[in-house]
């Protein structure tokens, strides 16, 4: 997983500018054949844990899409936009930490394969709701 500029160009150090775009990519490094996989049940929490606002739901759908888009797969990686990077109060830490699920191919990725696999979280934070932006995710 790695943060890259509002371009996407070249991944980042680990510092990043409160406030300004991101992307949040997913890589799948294999030398096999190419896999398929779904990201999904993304969260963010600060240094200690104590603050966690989550991202994703188990679909992989955005719960916020002001802070987090859906994830838009390619080839080899995933990719979901964060529009500004936000910052927990008393701390300069965000992690990121998302579930990958692989999958034999393409039709095994299909929520309906797989979302009675797991159960959803006992606490999400949904701070907007998705439905009133006029976007819904496809796999939710």
């Amino acid at each position: 997983m790695e943060i890259v500029d509002g371009d996407e160009q070249a991944a980042l150090n680990k510092v990043v500018v409160y406030g300004m775009p991101y992307s949040l990519r997913i890589v799948m490094n294999t030398s096999d054949a190419p896999q398929h996989f779904r990201v999904v049940n993304c969260r963010a929490h600060d240094a200690t844990h104590k603050a966690t606002v989550q991202l994703t739901n188990w679909n992989g759908c955005s719960l916020n899409y002001n802070l987090f888009s859906d994830f838009v797969y390619e080839e080899n990686h995933a990719t979901a936009q964060l529009p500004t990077m936000f910052r927990f109060p008393m701390n300069d830490v965000v992690q990121f930490e998302c579930v990958m699920i692989i999958c034999q191919d393409q039709a095994d990725c299909n929520v309906s394969h797989f979302r009675n696999h797991f159960s959803l979280p006992a606490v999400i934070l949904l701070l907007t709701d998705p439905a009133t932006l006029g976007y819904r995710c496809p796999y939710g």
